[in-house]
C-alpha cells in the first residue's frame, strides 16, 4: 500500500503555499494599487470601509446638487436685482409725473414709458434657468407670467416653492421663493404697483385746461398718483427683502459646496488609508516572499531522491 506523506513533506509543501500566497497577494496589492480587493485581504476592514464609501457617494452627490444649486440662486439672485433695478426707474418716472408742472399729456408718455418697464420686470419673473421657470415654485416647466397686449400682467400661474437643499452635515435649508411670494406679496406687490401707477398717470382730466373742472380732476389725478408711489415704495421694500433672502441663500450654499469639498478630501483620505497598498511595504513583501520560495525549493532539491517504491510496503 501507499504510506501517506512525511511530516517534512508535509511542512516543506505547507511553506512553499504560504510564500507563494504571500507573493501573490503582494503582486495583486501592486499591480490594483489597492490592498483591500476582496474580503478576505482584511475582514475588519471590509464594513467601514463600504461605510466610507457610501459616505463619500452621498457627498459627491451634495456637490452635485450644490453646484446646481448655486447655478439657480445666481441667476435669480441677478432677476430679483433686475427687478429692483426696474421699480426704481418706474418709481423716478412716477415722482416725475406726481410733479405739478407735469402735463397730462406727459403723464401719459411716462406711463407709456413704465410699460416697456413692466415687459422686463415680467421677463426677470418668468427667468429660466437649466430648463426650470424658477420662480415657477414646485411646477418649473410653467410659465409663471404672462403679459396681454393691454399691459396687462396674468394671475399666478405656479405652485409655492418647497425645495430644499441638504448641506454635508444634514440640515436642509430652502433655496428658492415662488413668483408670487417675490413679485405679488401681499401689501407689497410690485406688479400692483406698477400696475396702479401706471393707471394713474393714464388717468388724466377729462375736460381741458381752462375748464372749471380741470384743476380739481387735476389734483385728483396728482393724489392717485402718490398713492401709487406710497405702494410702489412697499414693493421696493418687499423686493429688496426677496434680494436678501437670495442673498443669504447664496452665502449658504457657497459655505455648503466648501464644507462638502472639505468632508470628500477627508473621507478619500480615510478611505485611502484603509483600501490602498503600500507599494513601497508590498515590494519588500514579494522579494521576501520570492527569496524564501526559492531557498526552499533550493533547500529541497538538495535531498536524496525518493522514488514511488520508497512509499509502497
Amino acid at each position: 500500500m501507499i504510506q501517506g506523506i512525511s511530516a517534512q513533506d508535509r511542512n516543506f509543501l505547507t511553506a512553499l503555499d504560504k510564500a507563494e500566497s504571500r507573493a501573490a497577494s503582494a503582486e495583486s496589492h501592486i499591480g490594483s494599487g489597492l490592498k483591500l480587493n476582496v474580503a478576505s485581504d482584511a475582514p475588519d476592514e471590509v464594513g467601514p470601509s463600504l461605510s466610507l464609501r457610501a459616505q463619500l457617494e452621498q457627498t459627491l452627490q451634495i456637490e452635485t446638487n450644490m453646484a446646481q444649486f448655486k447655478s439657480e440662486t445666481d441667476t435669480a439672485e441677478q432677476a430679483v436685482g433686475d427687478s429692483v433695478q426696474s421699480l426704481e426707474q418706474i418709481n423716478t418716472l412716477g415722482v416725475q409725473g406726481a410733479t405739478e408742472t407735469e402735463t397730462p399729456a406727459g403723464r401719459q408718455a411716462l406711463a407709456s414709458q413704465i410699460g416697456g418697464y413692466l415687459q422686463q420686470l415680467v421677463a426677470s419673473a418668468n427667468t429660466v434657468s437649466a430648463g426650470r421657470y424658477i420662480f415657477s415654485g414646485d411646477t418649473d416647466q410653467v410659465q409663471p407670467y404672462t403679459l396681454d397686449a393691454s399691459g396687462n400682467v396674468s394671475s399666478y400661474a405656479g405652485a409655492a416653492s418647497t425645495r430644499q437643499a441638504m448641506g454635508p452635515d444634514g440640515t436642509t435649508f430652502a433655496i428658492a421663493r415662488s413668483g408670487q411670494e417675490i413679485f405679488e406679496a401681499p401689501g407689497g406687490s410690485a406688479f400692483g404697483a406698477v400696475a396702479d401707477l401706471e393707471a394713474a398717470l393714464r388717468n388724466g382730466p377729462s375736460v381741458q385746461e381752462g375748464d372749471p373742472q380741470y384743476d380739481s380732476q387735476y389734483q385728483a389725478q396728482t393724489a392717485a398718483i402718490t398713492t401709487a408711489l406710497g405702494e410702489m415704495s412697499n414693493a421696493s421694500s418687499q423686493m429688496n427683502q426677496q434680494l436678501a433672502f437670495y442673498g443669504t441663500v447664496q452665502q449658504r450654499v457657497s459655505a455648503a459646496i466648501d464644507a462638502a469639498q472639505t468632508l470628500e478630501v477627508n473621507q478619500r483620505t480615510q478611505l485611502s488609508t484603509l483600501t490602498d497598498a503600500d507599494i513601497t511595504t508590498d515590494a519588500i513583501e514579494l522579494t521576501q516572499a520570492n527569496t524564501q520560495r526559492d531557498a526552499a525549493l533550493a533547500a529541497r532539491a538538495k535531498l536524496p531522491a525518493t522514488s514511488l517504491f520508497d512509499y509502497l510496503g
